[in-house]
């Protein structure tokens, strides 16, 4: 008799197939997106359309040259220029006149055609405006005048505040719109009138402050003077002046109110009203994705006309008799002062978010498109931002930082890790960043922004936004007209035609880490100040950023979204962290503190100090009251450990041994952890882990890499070449895989996690060494092959973990590949046409015209091999500047844009002769600085630039020469395991 099957068993078997399916279609859903990568994770670019100027048929080449070589799409920069050299000075439309809007159609309707994607800033360059911004909607400030007034004086005229017109450089930074009649601005608004009575030059009681807004007409005051020395300050909101930061010369306008929802309505419509007067309904364009606001950078005063019913509204009291604080006066004493500073702030905060980022992503969303924006600073000191870049992040679909390359301040522009906190905590796919932003035009390869671009992806960077991409209308020249900052990437780039390698690799990457969720055991409250800002990356007191990782998370979500399951802090899309870490702020946010109570309670463990205090002055003493309340019922009255709940608060312990306490070692951890050699992050996604790391390092790094992970099968995933292939050694001890690598200088990789076990080699024995020991032995991860791991010579004996053990021998042969080499350079750029040369050095180092050669050269020769049953074969260039591709008996390899310059030629090369073609691109620098020494009729070159390495440093005749072309030595090498 048959037994029954049960419905639970039914279940059970179901709920397991189904399991193994979504795991084996996840590998598949990774692996193919892996290899070709979707558009929405390649690289894209700013595409500057320099001071207004544009081609339509080269908008559709540039568009279908980045198709071509890997990119994903354009956010058109309409920008001028600071440096205009000695080329003519071509101006284009203004922004968003009608022939800018049919070229941006025309760019929209290109790139729906190729399947790409499009963004538009918001203004001619940043940040935010435009001339068809009104005057009341303009960038405001607080204005104030004051005179005298004695005992018994009974009417005042108050003159109206002067708005200084400054100047910079030449350069107006005011332009205000003023009544012809009166000079005064076209807008402006008083907020507020007051008298003050002081016993000192600084500090006011509030019985001295008497509002006297009421009895203001026009510039008239009426008001018995009582007994005293008086000082009447009138206070005004009135436009700045501030413009555009580098409009396109016919684009000059003011910048807008970020703080006014009025404005920002004003802002948007006219924008969208233009671009659906050619396009129509928007959402018939796939390609237009968002519309891009720059990094917040309004320099001039902090105000909106409607902040002071904004301020009330959230705070619940009047600022008029707090504002004498906001001009440097002490009101009450400093602790009230401090306060009333918070609270305005905090407003400012509040009302930026809300009215400018928030409202901004809502209008654009009802027209069928998101909004993306610069929202995580760099504040300051860099930016006078007022805001907290985490809120303002959560509020918009696209989030934006940026980070440089080779700046004084590099640390503070490295604005990447508060993005990705933003991202994962507000369940965000996207962490974009302004990328490679520099004064040195020109000067850069590939080799040089690899490790910015893998420190970048280490800190959670999912998309890379390429400042700048230069369009080039015919009339510009080659290498064209450009916006004076930014590593330049385009088509005029002497690097450009071999440049897919590099797009290709940065897509990949950022695919695997905008897929799943990210890993990290600790999250970091940074409190409730305004602005704070997350950027550049918090280093938390006593964690070990070597091996843990973080996010950082602000009141909303905390108080909002956070949740317990298990003793572990989870939000709603899935993030989950081991540990809560306070800010070591004496002041705390009450309602954060009733969450972090509840928290405790549920069983979170959190470390933090007691806070003594709030902010603000907003209901002061009940807010008070209920914050000692919590803290005691949280630290006791001594502020030491807690047990609470399911739960504990802990203040006399580093968050590392918090976590070695709940028996969770380093999530990464490598030999010698003591020193900086690698940066890592973790990301998981459907029972798969995966995790890229970096060698930080210019030279080889040969380590022992353990990840806390066990009862899984590693691989490697190279994002250079789309190949995915065992890692055949390692150990699994219960709690760790182990994996010996050796690391070439600044050489990442993915080592990608899947379910399972299956036999594997858990030891490399020499009669000196072991692999584990000696990781040096191994082949580099983009050398390896699941054939071949070793690099040295002599006997081995492999150990499985079933306990086999079998007997290797690896074998090793070189040649160095010598005689004369044929030299081909394109006609017309100065180089001989073709030219033999029997040593391998530098163009620079060439007495003929391949001396100031920019481009692409081409190297042949033939050279003899015999294959002798080699397991692999791999040809190593040597030196190599900047990218080289090869083509081996007529085979296509592809190509290399940083050392090591190796490929595997193993399925390529024959026993006899084989022909050998060496691509090489170099930089634009040579090109710039061989046309300063001859007569402008017969330059190659033409720019807006004629300075270097910098737009403002030296005449191209003083900058030196740059390192180019096949240096060598070239030689392959064959490796037999037999």
């Amino acid at each position: 008799m048959k037994t029954p099957i049960t419905f639970l068993a039914i279940m059970v078997m179901t709920t397991l197939l189904h399991s193994q399916n979504i795991k084996s279609n996840t590998y598949d859903f990774l692996s193919d997106n892996f290899k070709n990568t979707p558009v929405d994770a390649k690289p894209k670019a700013l595409w500057d359309w320099v001071n207004g100027n544009f081609s339509l048929s080269q908008i559709t080449t540039e568009l279908e040259d980045i198709k071509s070589k890997g990119m994903g799409g354009f956010d058109i920069w309409d920008v001028g220029t600071f440096v205009y050299g000695t080329d003519q000075r071509l101006v284009g439309p203004e922004f968003l006149s009608d022939r800018s809007v049919q070229a941006i159609a025309h760019a929209i309707r290109e790139a729906d055609r190729l399947g790409l994607e499009i963004g538009l800033i918001t203004s001619s360059s940043w940040n935010s405006g435009g001339t068809w911004i009104s005057p009341e909607h303009t960038a405001m400030g607080l204005y104030t005048t004051q005179i005298e007034a004695q005992e018994g004086q009974k009417a005042f005229t108050l003159p109206f505040p002067e708005i200084v017109q400054e100047k910079r450089a030449g350069r107006s930074l005011v332009h205000l719109e003023r009544d012809p009649d009166t000079g005064r601005p076209k807008f402006y608004k008083d907020v507020a009138t007051l008298a003050l009575r002081y016993e000192n030059d600084s500090i006011l009681d509030r019985n001295n402050i008497i509002n006297l807004s009421s009895k203001l007409v026009g510039d008239q005051l009426s008001w018995t003077v009582p007994e005293g020395s008086w000082k009447i300050v009138r206070f005004v909101c009135a436009p700045t002046g501030q413009p555009l930061a580098v409009p396109s010369p016919n684009s000059t306008a003011l910048q807008m109110d970020h703080f006014s929802a009025s404005a920002q309505k004003e802002n948007l419509e006219y924008i969208f009203d233009r671009l659906e007067g050619e396009l129509g309904d928007l959402r018939n364009h796939p390609s237009l994705k968002y519309l891009y606001v720059d990094s917040y950078e309004v320099n001039s005063g902090i105000w909106s006309p409607n902040l002071s019913e904004f301020f009330k509204d959230l705070h619940g009291y009047d600022m008029a008799d707090y504002l004498p604080a906001l001009n440097g006066f002490t009101v009450e004493n400093k602790e009230i002062t401090q306060r009333f500073i918070e609270d305005y702030k905090k407003a400012l905060s509040e009302m930026i978010i809300k009215n400018h980022y928030s409202l901004g992503e809502e209008i654009c969303q009802e027209h069928g498109i998101a909004y993306a924006a610069e929202a995580g600073g760099p504040g300051p000191p860099v930016h006078n931002v007022p805001f907290e870049d985490l809120k303002a992040l959560g509020s918009i679909s696209y989030l934006r930082g940026e980070f440089w390359n080779r700046h004084n301040s590099l640390e503070k522009l490295q604005i990447v890790k508060g993005i990705a906190s933003a991202a994962h905590i507000y369940g965000k796919k996207y962490v974009e960043a302004e990328a490679f932003t520099s004064t040195r035009v020109w000067q850069e390869g590939p080799a040089e922004l690899k490790p910015l671009a893998d420190r970048a992806m280490c800190e959670g960077l999912n998309r890379f936004v390429y400042h700048t991409f230069p369009h080039t209308p015919p009339e510009s020249g080659v290498p064209g007209w450009i916006y004076n900052f930014g590593t330049i990437i385009n088509t005029t780039r002497a690097w450009w035609p071999l440049s897919t390698s590099f797009h290709t690799y940065l897509g990949r990457c950022s695919y695997l880490l905008q897929e799943g969720n990210f890993v990290a055991d600790v999250v970091y409250y940074y409190g409730s100040k305004a602005p704070n800002f997350a950027s550049p990356a918090i280093k938390i007191p006593g964690l070990s950023h070597k091996g843990y990782d973080y996010d950082v998370i602000n009141t909303e979500v905390l108080v909002r979204d956070m949740e317990v399951d298990n003793g572990q802090l989870v939000l709603p899309n899935g993030q989950r962290y081991n540990l809560l870490v306070l800010s070591n702020e004496t002041k705390m946010n009450v309602e954060a503190l009733k969450k972090i109570k509840q928290l405790v309670e549920d069983g979170a463990t959190i470390i933090g100090q007691k806070p003594t205090t709030v902010h603000g002055l907003s209901n002061l003493d009940k807010r008070q009251r209920d914050l000692d309340q919590l803290s005691n019922e949280l630290w006791g009255e001594t502020g030491s450990n807690q047990t609470l709940g399911m739960g504990k608060i802990i203040s006399s312990k580093t968050p590392d041994q918090v976590l070695q306490d709940m028996g969770l070692g380093h999530d990464f951890k490598y030999g010698n952890n003591d020193k900086d050699s690698l940066q890592f992050i973790h990301r998981k996604y459907n029972g798969m882990d995966y995790y890229f790391f970096r060698n930080v390092n210019p030279s080889a790094s040969a380590l022992t890499v353990s990840f806390r992970l066990t009862g899984k099968i590693p691989e490697l995933w190279n994002a250079e070449t789309g190949k995915i292939i065992k890692y055949p050694v390692y150990k699994d001890n219960g709690t760790y895989i182990t994996m010996p690598f050796n690391l070439e200088g600044y050489e990442s990789i993915f080592v990608v996690f899947k379910e399972g076990n299956e036999d594997h080699i858990e030891g490399i024995d020499t009669k000196s060494s072991k692999a584990f020991d000696q990781p040096e032995m191994l082949l580099s991860p983009g050398q390896m092959t699941e054939n071949v791991f070793l690099r040295d010579e002599g006997k081995f004996k492999i150990k499985y973990s079933s306990g086999t053990t079998i007997s290797k021998k690896l074998t090793k042969s070189d040649l160095l590949i010598e005689g004369n080499w044929t030299l081909k350079f394109p006609h017309g750029w100065g180089a001989p046409q073709i030219d033999t040369i029997d040593n391998l050095k530098s163009w620079h180092e060439f007495d003929n015209g391949t001396k100031y050669f920019s481009g692409v050269g081409v190297y042949q020769i033939a050279f003899d091999f015999d294959i002798n049953d080699t397991d692999l074969i791999q040809l190593n260039l040597g030196e190599v500047y900047e990218i080289s591709k090869i083509y081996l008996n007529g085979n296509d390899l592809g190509e290399k844009w940083h050392a090591p310059y190796s490929y595997n030629i193993t399925p390529y090369v024959k026993s006899g002769t084989n022909y050998l073609t060496v691509e090489v691109a170099n930089l634009m620098n040579n090109q710039m600085i061989g046309d300063s020494f001859v007569p402008d009729q017969y330059k190659r070159t033409h720019s807006n630039i004629d300075k270097g390495p910098t737009p403002w440093t030296k005449p191209w005749s003083d900058v030196p020469l740059k390192p180019s072309g096949l240096i060598g030595p070239v030689s392959v090498t064959g490796l037999s395991l037999e």
